[in-house]
This record gives structure tokens, C-alpha cells and sequence, in this order.
């Protein structure tokens, strides 16, 4: 689409490998070209709502232990596609990569909807980590952070945590993961 063009012109002089997105309201998952990305999109929710993307820039080479890759096709995996979660690995030139992109309920969804969204999130990203991937979580998690400090997450930019935030504090916790944007820049 034009919106999409325009997006990727945009992102196109960006140094970032990979782009994460959400509610992209595609009425079909699969893959497509996009200016200077390869794109995949997952399936829509009811109504074509919701729908996770993640979209690889691939003329930006990408330092690896084995020398600068280019992104392809070949080298991605879409490892689970869902209207809220998309997981997908990434191997070329000895880098293993794991990038999951997530959103989660927002605050106005009962609050045992919310958590068991939370819990089945954790179960999956768990099912399928590898070990020797580094896992890069992109999440609109509609929840703030801050007031309750953690190795999981710091005090940069501290909010009240909302029970949204408590519930990903507990995804961060339970994948051994952190909020990087929560630390001070050393």
C-alpha cells in the first residue's frame, strides 16, 4: 500500500536491521517486498484487526562472526504467527538471532484475559527460545514501568506500574529478560 511505501522510504535510511510492528490490520500473512525490506506479515485477528509484521532492511549489512551479512529470505524463519505474537529467528554468517514482536491486551480487557494473554505468551516464547539465540522482544505492551526496580528493570523514565506493567515485569522475570529503555545510558 501507499502507507507502507511511504514507511519504508522512511525506515530506509535508518541503521536498523529489523522493525517490529503492530496492529498492522493485513488482510493476509505472508511475505512481500517492500522498497528496501523484505516484510512478513501475520495473520489478522477478527476483522482484519490487529496483526504483527517485521520487516528486515535488506541492503544494510549486518556485522556477523563470519563477516557482514545481507538479509534474505533464506536466512529467516517465521518460527509462530498469530494476530498478537510473531516469532521469527534469524541465521546467517554465524548470527543467531530471535526477534519476537508482541502485543499484548490493553488495560480495558478483564484482567484475567490480560493475564492469561501474559501466561500464554511466557509459555510459548519459552517452547520455542533457543539457547544460543539472542532473544530481541519489540512489544506494545500497553504498560508502564518504573516504581518497582528490578535487575529486570530499572528507573529511567519511571512510571507508576500498572497491572499491565506488573504482568510484563513478570514475562521480563520469567525469560530472564530486561527493558534496556529502564537503564541510564553508561
Amino acid at each position: 500500500t501507499g502507507r507502507q511505501r511511504l514507511l519504508a522510504r522512511d525506515r530506509a535510511s535508518r541503521p536498523f536491521m529489523a522493525y517490529g510492528f503492530v496492529e498492522t490490520r493485513l488482510p493476509k500473512p505472508g511475505w512481500r517486498t517492500i522498497g528496501d525490506f523484505e516484510c512478513y506479515s501475520g495473520p489478522p485477528g477478527p476483522q482484519n484487526s490487529e496483526g504483527c509484521a517485521m520487516w528486515f532492511h535488506k541492503n544494510l549489512p549486518v556485522r556477523a562472526p563470519h563477516g557482514p551479512v545481507h538479509i534474505t529470505r533464506d536466512a529467516i524463519t517465521v518460527v509462530h504467527a498469530g494476530p498478537t505474537r510473531l516469532l521469527v529467528n534469524f541465521d546467517a554468517g554465524g548470527l543467531c538471532l530471535q526477534f519476537a514482536v508482541l502485543h499484548a491486551l490493553h488495560s480495558g480487557r478483564p484482567r484475567g484475559e490480560r493475564r492469561q494473554w501474559w501466561d500464554e505468551t511466557t509459555a510459548l516464547v519459552q517452547r520455542l527460545r533457543h539457547v544460543d539465540r539472542t532473544l530481541v522482544v519489540m512489544a506494545d505492551a500497553n504498560a508502564t514501568l518504573g516504581s518497582r526496580l528490578s535487575e529486570h528493570v530499572g528507573p529511567a523514565g519511571a512510571q507508576r506500574e500498572s497491572e499491565n506493567g506488573k504482568l510484563l515485569h513478570q514475562f521480563l522475570k520469567d525469560l530472564r529478560l530486561c527493558a534496556p529503555s529502564t537503564f541510564p545510558a553508561r
